[in-house]
């Protein structure tokens, strides 16, 4: 089961953000985003969110595609 939606909102054509939905009500969790500094996908939260593991490991496997995405797209 799928507890977040993941909508993408901006893509500069290099990276993309996107805003972290709870998958139920639609509600705004936070954001993935390139950190520069880290050359990674990041994960900013909104203020008050709480998460459980079941949680944590869907944002965490979503930033990993993300990444893997990334790469396969700079090796063309």
């Amino acid at each position: 089961m799928s507890w977040l939606t993941f909508v993408e909102v901006h893509d500069t054509g290099k990276t993309k953000v996107w805003d972290v939905r709870n998958a139920e009500n639609g509600s705004l969790l936070g954001q993935v985003r390139w950190h520069g500094a880290w050359r990674q996908y990041v994960y900013s939260t909104a203020a008050d969110v709480v998460w459980n593991p079941a949680c944590l490991d869907e944002l965490a496997a979503f930033i990993r595609d993300q990444m893997a995405a990334r790469r396969s797209r700079a090796a063309v």
